[in-house]
């Protein structure tokens, strides 16, 4: 009866742990880069993605990763003092955690804040 109880429990916490964002890191402005999902590549529960971004020059990223539903929803948070241009970047993502099998969407979603905002600024709001 408590072996039971203990698999239950395993089971259900195991599908109840958050993604995780492994690795991740962007390019530098480039001239031509398709903006959007560029390549994703999933086996059992890590992803490989790579998106495209247009945004202001001389932008610094972070990221955060969370799920809904069947939906994996990709959160790019642009910070530092924006230069007077606007160029593409490509973020790359490495994602574990996750049961890639289940993923039917994936929504990308990208915020910018002042190079004001402290760190722990930044985190909450990747977390919103």
């Amino acid at each position: 009866m408590i072996l039971i109880a203990v698999l239950c429990f395993t089971v259900s916490y195991s599908q109840d742990k958050k993604p995780e964002v492994k690795e991740f890191k962007f390019t530098d402005c480039k001239s031509d880069c398709k903006i959007g999902v560029i390549s994703k590549k999933g086996k059992g529960k890590k992803m490989t993605l790579v998106t495209g971004v247009n945004a202001q020059c001389c932008m610094k990223f972070e990221c955060d990763v969370k799920m809904s539903g069947d939906t994996m929803i990709v959160k790019s948070l642009m910070f530092g003092s924006p230069c007077r241009c606007y160029c593409n970047y490509e973020l790359s993502y490495v994602i574990g955690n996750i049961k890639c099998k289940k993923i039917k969407e994936i929504k990308l979603e990208h915020d910018w804040h002042p190079d004001w905002d402290t760190p722990e600024e930044r985190k909450a709001k990747l977390e919103k």
